[in-house]
């Protein structure tokens, strides 16, 4: 059995890098999109790092840079345009680029777990409307975590859907330059 192990590990490595070397060709599939400014808009979101807290407007997040995904999701079988942040550009934005992981947590309180190797290796989109029309919470809204679908990639499996979230109110960020 260890005999076994061994070229296990190296072939789950060779997969590893090979998926790296192709994250660039990922983050292609987001298109910049120029969405107007939502106004009377009400929504925010509770940004948490240690015990500093803030709010930020959807305006302020869009203008982080927006891009356009189009992707199938594991409810749906055809393609849907998600607008919005990739979560890298949020969190650089935001000053939190060396957080080693965030947690979103919705209204409902489920929360999901985001590692820094997803949003540097993934397109991970910070979702703020869907075909240009910024979600509301029985839509829910306002804000959502995609994980879009890529070639050869299983970013559609189990373990990737349970970090999907929608309905999120607050980004805790946990590990910030470690």
């Amino acid at each position: 059995m260890k005999q076994l192990l061994v070229p296990a590990v190296f072939f789950v490595s060779l997969l590893a890098c090979s998926g790296c070397s192709k994250n660039e060709k990922f983050f292609e599939m987001a298109k910049p999109v120029k969405l107007q400014p939502i106004e009377g808009n009400a929504e925010f979101l509770t940004v948490k790092n240690g015990n500093s807290s803030r709010k930020v407007s959807i305006n302020e997040i869009e203008t982080a840079g927006t891009v356009r995904v189009f992707t199938k999701t594991y409810w749906s079988g055809t393609d849907i345009a998600f607008d919005g942040v990739l979560l890298r550009d949020l969190l650089k934005y935001l000053g939190l680029e060396s957080a080693r992981q965030v947690r979103f947590r919705a209204y409902d309180d489920y929360y999901s777990l985001i590692p820094c190797e997803d949003w540097q290796t993934f397109p991970v989109l910070f979702v703020t409307r869907i075909n240009g029309k910024p979600l509301r919470r029985r839509e829910k809204g306002p804000f959502r975590i995609v994980y879009p679908l890529l070639d050869g990639v299983k970013t559609l499996d189990l373990q990737s859907r349970v970090k999907w979230i929608w309905s999120i109110s607050i980004l805790e960020v946990s590990g910030e330059g470690e």
